[in-house]
């Protein structure tokens, strides 16, 4: 075990995992969250590429059905006191993209959901679930708010966020 003071942060370091003073394991993950002991949230700040892997889809008539889709998003995401707001700024394959994203972080836990506001799946909404694997990853669950109301198919699937560096485009 190797202990370290960051700050006012005391870190223990007991194999591969990361502890704070109150042991609560905090990262299994290779690059340790940070975070002031009080649980102050991360800064989500800039641009992440999201990575969808869909394997259910729902349409109107609620019936859940098969599907294998593999779609990457770009949002840009910012995070003040643990709230998280943001917009998508792209997809691919011809998916939805015109989507505003409004959410929580607590500790390494992110909750968000993205509404889409454009021609395509209007007002429908998906919902995130995951945690932060360090300051620049974040995995999680994706599923619809609901069943579709407008004339679109949602998605149920997996999701790996990662945040570009500052100086990337």
């Amino acid at each position: 075990m190797h202990s370290a003071v960051v700050g006012l942060t005391l870190l223990t370091f007991v194999g591969t995992s990361l502890t704070f003073a109150k042991h609560s394991i905090i990262s299994q993950a290779s690059e340790p969250v940070l975070m002031t002991q009080n649980s102050t949230p991360v800064n989500l700040n800039g641009v992440w590429d999201l990575k969808a892997k869909f394997n259910k889809s729902v349409g109107t008539n609620g019936f859940i059905t098969n599907a294998g889709a593999y779609v990457e998003y770009v949002a840009e995401i910012n995070s003040v006191d643990g709230v998280i707001t943001g917009k998508f700024l792209g997809a691919t394959g011809g998916y939805c993209s015109d989507a505003i994203i409004d959410g929580k972080i607590n500790g390494t836990t992110v909750n968000f959901t993205w509404q889409y506001t454009g021609s395509c799946c209007p007002n429908e909404v998906m919902v995130f679930r995951g945690k932060l694997h360090s300051q620049r990853v974040l995995e999680g669950v994706v599923k619809p708010a609901r069943i579709p109301t407008s004339n679109c198919t949602l998605a149920y699937g997996t999701m790996i966020a990662t945040k570009r560096d500052s100086d990337s485009p």
